[in-house]
């Protein structure tokens, strides 16, 4: 195959999937749940950037309201960063945001990708910049959801700023408490299975007792029983009623 024709197969590949969700309306016409936008962050913000890439993949409801979104950011865990950006159009929290039951919240979703790790410095100029162009996403309904690297750069990023967000849910990670009195008024779901590293198992299980110590009750967990670090992580998709947890909350500190 000459290059030319692979560089049609590839655009076509792209064009193909940018509107993600699609199910069949009346009369078998497609209904697609967000319009794909991949953004480019500018060279003299990204220049600065440590890991993360400067193309980002943000996801817009197609169902218009005259209210401002929320925002999930979910950030992905070790060797999405590797992948073409094209392939953040298959995130899982893009396939359980189609769902008919969660597109009620309406939300927007922003997929950045970064490799080795997450820099949560990095991660906040990108963000500032998404903010300033999209002035309808509602900034006090922020989130921030990631499984293992990216259960690690969620509560890094929180630790940094933990204003920044409403609620984050960092799942299959190793918590770092020495920032916790400024996270209190934070609302926080990780998630580990038993069968992950030590580390992981023992850093998780203590997080209320952690965040009691400051006061908090903002805490909730999801242990799931013989589950290692893989499996935990399909079944974390599964836990009901995460996303109403999520959205209920609204950050009143701004």
């Amino acid at each position: 195959m000459n290059k030319v024709l692979m560089c049609a197969v590839l655009i076509c590949g792209i064009l193909a999937t940018t509107a993600y969700g699609q199910k069949k309306g009346k009369g078998g016409s497609p209904k697609t749940a967000f319009k794909m936008e991949f953004v480019t962050i500018p060279d003299n913000i990204s220049s600065s950037f440590e890991t993360l890439k400067k193309q980002v993949l943000l996801c817009h409801p197609l169902k218009n309201t005259k209210e401002k979104s929320p925002l999930v950011i979910s950030l992905h865990g070790l060797g999405g960063g590797s992948k073409p950006v094209e392939s953040r159009l298959r995130s899982s929290i893009i396939k359980e945001l189609s769902k008919a039951e969660n597109l009620k919240y309406g939300a927007k979703i922003l997929v950045p990708q970064s490799d080795p790790t997450w820099n949560p410095e990095s991660l906040s100029k990108m963000l500032d910049y998404i903010l300033s162009e999209h002035k309808d996403i509602d900034v006090n309904r922020i989130y921030c959801v990631g499984y293992s690297m990216g259960g690690k750069g969620t509560w890094e990023w929180a630790m940094l700023e933990p204003k920044r967000f409403a609620a984050i849910s960092p799942k299959g990670f190793i918590p770092d408490y020495s920032k916790t009195a400024s996270m209190a008024s934070l609302a926080i779901w990780a998630m580990v299975g038993t069968k992950d590293s030590q580390p992981r198992v023992d850093g998780i299980s203590k997080m209320k007792d952690e965040f009691a110590k400051v006061n908090s009750n903002l805490v909730k967990l999801s242990i799931f029983e013989g589950a290692n670090h893989k499996t935990a992580s399909a079944q974390a998709k599964q836990v009901e009623g995460m996303y109403d947890w999520l959205f209920s909350h609204k950050n009143t500190s701004k």
